[in-house]
């Protein structure tokens, strides 16, 4: 369960936000031609330097292989490391299990019942016990953490495992001694615990209404990964970003947990492609899509970032 806690971390908070003023406009690129569809990955170019690829990933999948292509594959294999927000195979899961006690659970004086109306909980039990999680549980639960739980179990009733998950996949990959690849964290799971555990109470609860929200609709899980699975930057970036759109309340929650990071990640990026080596980046899709995405940074930085396009086989074409 910590390690599918891991994966979901940013998944369990998918939500959107409005379009954000940012230090270069993206760069407007030609439509694909009709022989063509996209791919969720993206080449980062500059002159003197290899190219190195940016693909987004979706943390939970249905089955391995789920959304695999060639093109990524040789992406992956070309490059001299793999770069991830979290190797999962690295995290200690008895001080993950610890530290996630500490930050995600009440102290024995307080509960979640003493931070909703009563009304607000009694319109969540029946929900949680259709989720199959007591009530006398949740309620011990912080909204973060609560919310992440909802969309965990949403997710594992519709089918969906972490351990399918891209990231899984390229870091099962990279460890195998037959392809050995350096695996280079972006992040730590401990960082992406406390930015989560950090955000302010009003705006927790908001996610755990969102998460509810999405429990009930049964098109979100299935748009937001069909969205991935063709490359659709933009309907995913509509999907992701919709909720910040509504309630501009959420700001600290898209702050947290896209813009900022990103921005951090950037950096850390930046550092790496200056060594003169390839690097294939898998990170949460979200941070590729969007206003102040990754890619929207990398150019600003005066890299050439492009979307992969690959040519639409006749399979393609029936599924469309």
């Amino acid at each position: 369960m910590l390690r599918l806690l891991l994966a979901l971390l940013l998944t369990g908070c998918a939500a959107s936000a409005p379009a954000r003023p940012t230090a270069t406009p993206p760069t407007s690129l030609p439509a694909p031609s009709p022989a063509e569809r996209p791919l969720f990955l993206f080449t980062v170019e500059r002159e003197g330097r290899p190219t190195s690829y940016l693909h987004g990933s979706v943390h939970v999948l249905k089955q391995q292989g789920d959304g695999s292509e060639p093109a990524i594959d040789r992406a992956f294999e070309e490059a001299d490391a793999l770069v991830v927000e979290v190797d999962i195979e690295k995290v200690d899961q008895q001080a993950l299990q610890a530290l996630t006690l500490e930050l995600a659970m009440y102290p024995p004086d307080d509960d979640l019942t003493q931070h909703l109306s009563p009304e607000t909980w009694q319109q969540l039990r029946p929900m949680l016990e259709k989720l199959g999680l007591p009530p006398s549980g949740a309620q011990r639960m912080r909204p973060w953490f609560l919310s992440i739980t909802v969309a965990m179990l949403g997710l594992q009733a519709e089918g969906y495992s972490g351990e399918a998950g891209v990231d899984r996949r390229y870091l099962n990959a990279a460890h195998d001694a037959s392809k050995a690849h350096p695996v280079i964290e972006l992040e730590t799971a401990e960082q992406q615990l406390r930015t989560l555990a950090g955000l302010p109470e009003q705006v927790q609860l908001l996610m755990l209404e969102d998460a509810l929200l999405k429990i009930e609709d049964d098109a979100y899980s299935e748009s937001m990964f069909d969205a991935w699975r063709a490359g659709d930057v933009e309907g995913l970036a509509a999907i992701l970003f919709k909720p910040l759109r509504a309630e501009p309340r959420l700001e600290p929650m898209y702050e947290s947990l896209f813009f900022a990071r990103n921005r951090t990640m950037t950096d850390r990026l930046v550092e790496l492609v200056e060594q003169d080596k390839s690097y294939f980046v898998v990170v949460g899709a979200g941070h590729l899509a969007g206003p102040g995405s990754i890619p929207e940074l990398l150019r600003g930085r005066g890299y050439r970032v492009e979307q992969v396009r690959v040519a639409r086989s006749e399979q393609d074409g029936l599924r469309q």
